[in-house]
């Protein structure tokens, strides 16, 4: 993962095999030179991902805390293209 960052906003990159080693999803647009996977900050990932849940909205993660402090889930977007939903989970570790 390398993060660029400048103010408020902050462009993370990945790897182009990354989708589909982690969720089996992107293959078909990596294979054609494309495919992504998108990260949305959200108030609240676990009652978003509860809310995209209903609506038929493939879940690939279920909500989990990482380390560095954010709580994300993953989910398929329309396309089939994994979409991250991050919030910060107050459980940050001092990573160094």
């Amino acid at each position: 993962y390398l993060g660029l960052r400048r103010g408020s906003v902050e462009i993370g990159l990945v790897p182009a095999g990354w989708p589909q080693q982690q969720y089996g999803r992107g293959e078909r647009d990596a294979a054609n030179g494309g495919g992504f996977e998108m990260y949305v900050f959200v108030d609240d990932v676990d009652r978003t991902v509860g809310r995209l849940r209903s609506t038929g909205t493939p879940v690939l993660r279920e909500p989990a805390d990482a380390p560095w402090g954010e709580r994300i889930a993953h989910v398929a977007d329309p396309d089939d293209n994994p979409v991250a939903l991050v919030s910060r989970s107050g459980a940050e570790e001092n990573i160094g």
